[in-house]
């Protein structure tokens, strides 16, 4: 149904070397587990708690220079019969698709805000391809 909120557990940000060159940038994202929140306020629908973790590794040749890791939770909600079925399709490791999309989604969203910020502190490149400005071309008319 919908994502309510979204918390990190964990915030590793790591330069392990300042040497230069052309870096590699290596990002990961998982799902580590699905939970039923207890003592949950909603009444008439269930939350349920998705354990994530996303990564950032910046590589220098096959020296690792930088890392940022988030590990958190985003919280969803849904009815309660989908909430059992969501359990259920977990114990064998599985998500629908519609449903893992939209929570990695959040997670990328506001991971990868974070991860600019932090890039920028360590005086890291962005791991994203920022839009800029440039000048055109000279078009005939």
């Amino acid at each position: 149904m919908a994502v309510f909120g979204l918390n990190f557990k964990k915030i590793l940000i790591e330069r392990k070397s300042h040497e230069q060159g052309k870096l590699s940038v290596a990002m990961n994202i998982d799902i580590q587990d699905i939970k039923a929140v207890k003592n949950s306020p909603m009444k008439d629908k269930d939350l349920l708690n998705f354990e994530f973790i996303f990564g950032i590794k910046y590589n220098l040749e096959k020296k690792e220079i930088a890392e940022l890791s988030f590990q958190g939770n985003v919280l969803y909600i849904t009815e309660k019969e989908s909430a059992n079925t969501i359990l259920e399709e977990w114990k064998k490791k599985e998500i629908k698709e519609e449903l893992k999309i939209l929570i990695l989604n959040s997670v990328m969203t506001r991971c990868n805000i974070k991860a600019l910020e932090f890039e920028e502190e360590l005086n890291l490149p962005p791991h994203l391809k920022l839009p800029f400005f440039q000048k055109k071309e000279n078009q005939k008319k």
